[in-house]
């Protein structure tokens, strides 16, 4: 449960301008913005996204790997990016590390070596990694292509560094010294006492930041031009127009209008929105006060959770409770059944409804996890009453329609289930579950047409699982005495009683399988485990994560999923090489036999858990080692490459 000690607070310390929200949350944000030294300042394309790549590598003081490997004990994370404003730096921390972060950014702002070895080793080849895989994305070159035709320069020059200039080192040390000032740095903090970020930066290398000049970029708007770019892909058509400051609002209503009109389909996407920069266009920031810190309490029809923000959007999540694909006797029904939420009820069709939440500005969607299925919606505050009704109206009212089972919700599915299945880490994670549960949370996930299900098992299911007695909702930004309100006089009051789902659990240890695909190939280990044994997993998990990094071209994930009343333990590497693949995945299973010194990582797991809502309470009680002799084990991809099991 978290208090907050003030609403916000807005002020300038001795050094750079400050901005903080002061809520006590165990995981705290600071950003560091480099105001207006994004890429529309260079001169020559590409300044701005080589000297964001060098941000949080070798200083004077500490090397790029040392502060990596110091963070990561710490639980802390951090990265750095370019807009076409700014240069942006982002750390998250448990609150007590405040310290140590503030002088970690006031070191790479005024201690960076700027190692050649570092420059043509490095931050070259990752800049043109980045820039090339956003260019492989038809959408980015589009609407980069767009920029230049309406600012030219400035707003138009390209994002990403693309080689095509020869930019020196020289070039981006001289571009930092005249960036990196006190007059271009302004410090976001969330989940810090003001107060005591200005003590810490008083004290910091923050104090070493010089004077120099406020970057500013004259802005020039042109219309009437257009490109045609030939390319592999998606096909892609963008329309523009730059606006002004005035004419602001206007244009964010033009964008609903044609959002409205021209809704996305099962293959096509329509994107319509106002990008909004410092010198072209400026927005008030809406300030958020807060009602109440948390409560919680059940209505006389469900349970209910309402956090009382005063944000002007709100949040209802209704959660299904042990719906999800583990309580399905035949796999798919969950799926099947969460793809009808939102459309034709006995009061309302289903494309009146997605009308009238267009107009009011609000947006709902429904999804399965392997636990429950959950119906999101998100508004503006003063609609409450209209989506609590339609939430209400989903549950009691939906009509199951022949047609609209078998023309849309299996047609849904089934290229839900596709798009999933393309991707070998899903893959893989699925048949983990499999191995590891069988039944229940073994289940697949979506629906993939292999079982024949028909309507009457979809209705049978609904009319089971949408009683009160398994039924929770969610709020964000609402006042519990006006949800618990509305509820009574809204379709929430036809939800019939009946019986609260369980599905038995049990594990499996020592199975693996192989799965030949195209595309990346995958290793993963996986056990299944207590609840009582969260914390030490969780520790684990970041063991892994310490002593095994990603890499340019290999993702190595560690992490503890957890479920109504089991969790379940895994690590996986991914690449396009197979070798590289399966070098590492044997030399993570021999770490996972002889893991000991997981105290020393509570901190990681600590900061990993909390910033991902873990059930953990406490790692107070954390095991030094685990004893692990049984795994499950996947490979997919190149099986011709991965190991074997007993290989590992």
């Amino acid at each position: 449960m978290f208090s907050r000690i003030a609403t916000r607070s807005y002020a300038t310390s001795s050094i750079v301008k400050v901005t903080a929200s002061e809520f006590a949350t165990p995981v705290s944000k600071l950003e560091v913005i480099v105001k207006n030294a994004g890429s529309k300042s260079n001169l020559k394309s590409g300044v701005s996204h080589l000297l964001s790549n060098f941000n949080f590598l070798n200083t004077t003081s500490k090397s790029g790997l040392r502060l990596k490997r110091e963070s990561e004990l710490l639980g802390g994370n951090y990265k750095s990016y370019v807009t076409r404003d700014d240069i942006v730096l982002e750390t998250q921390f448990l609150q007590q590390d405040l310290p140590y972060f503030v002088n970690a950014l006031g070191s790479v702002l005024t201690e960076t070596s700027f190692k050649p070895h570092e420059f043509t080793e490095g931050v070259l080849l990752q800049s043109l990694h980045e820039a090339q895989l956003a260019e492989s994305n038809n959408s980015f070159k589009s609407l980069e292509k767009l920029h230049e035709l309406s600012f030219r320069k400035g707003l138009g020059s390209a994002l990403y560094y693309d080689g095509l200039n020869d930019i020196s080192l020289d070039e981006v040390k001289e571009f930092a010294s005249k960036v990196y000032t006190r007059e271009n740095i302004e410090i976001k903090a969330t989940g810090v006492v003001e107060k005591d970020l200005n003590s810490f930066l008083e004290s910091s290398p923050f104090v070493l930041l010089k004077s120099g000049s406020k970057l500013s970029t004259p802005v020039k708007e042109y219309t009437g031009y257009s490109a045609r770019i030939k390319a592999h892909g998606n096909s892609v058509a963008t329309i523009g127009i730059p606006i002004k400051l005035q004419d602001l609002a206007s244009y964010e209503t033009l964008a609903a209008f044609i959002s409205y009109k021209f809704p996305n389909s099962l293959f096509t996407t329509v994107t319509s929105k106002v990008l909004t920069y410092e010198e072209l266009i400026k927005f008030s920031v809406i300030m958020f006060s807060r009602i109440a810190t948390r409560s919680y309490a059940t209505s006389s029809i469900v349970k209910v959770t309402a956090s009382e923000f005063a944000t002007p959007v709100s949040k209802l999540e209704v959660i299904v409770k042990n719906a999800g694909s583990k309580s399905n006797l035949k796999s798919g029904v969950s799926h099947l059944l969460s793809n009808f939420n939102f459309l034709n009820t006995t009061s309302k069709s289903g494309l009146r409804l997605k009308r009238e939440s267009e107009l009011l500005g609000g947006n709902y969607k429904s999804y399965v996890t392997r636990d429950d299925i959950v119906l999101e919606t998100q508004f503006l505050q003063q609609d409450l009453p209209y989506f609590v009704n339609a939430l209400g109206s989903v549950l009691t009212e939906t009509s199951f329609k022949p047609h609209e089972f078998t023309e849309g919700v299996l047609l849904q599915s089934l290229h839900e289930a596709q798009l999933a299945e393309s991707n070998n880490s899903f893959k893989s994670l699925e048949k983990l579950h499999e191995l590891s549960f069988r039944k229940g949370l073994g289940s697949a996930l979506y629906y993939d047409g292999l079982n024949d299900i028909s309507l009457d098992e979809v209705k049978e299911f609904a009319s089971k699982v949408y009683t009160r007695e398994n039924i929770e909702i969610k709020a964000t930004g609402v006042v519990e005495k006006d949800l618990n309100s509305f509820l009574e006089s809204s379709p929430f009051v036809l939800l019939k009683s009946g019986s609260k789902l369980s599905t038995p659990v049990k594990e499996y240890t020592g199975y693996s399988a192989r799965i030949k695909a195209h595309g990346n190939s995958v290793a993963t280990i996986g056990i299944p485990i207590k609840l009582q044994d969260l914390a030490s997993y969780e520790t684990l998990a970041a063991f892994i994560s310490y002593k095994f990094p990603n890499s340019l071209f290999t993702t190595v994930t560690s992490k503890v999923l957890t479920y109504e009343g089991a969790a379940l333990f895994y690590v996986s590497v991914e690449s396009s090489s197979a070798e590289e693949v399966s070098i590492l995945i044997k030399s993570i299973a021999k770490d996972l036999k002889s893991n000991s010194g997981l105290s020393k990582f509570t901190k990681a797991a600590e900061f990993k858990a909390y910033s991902q809502g873990s059930i953990v309470s406490s790692f107070s009680n954390v095991k030094d080692s685990l004893p692990i002799s049984k795994v499950n084990y996947v490979a997919a991809g190149n099986t011709d490459v991965l190991p074997y099991a007993d290989e590992l």
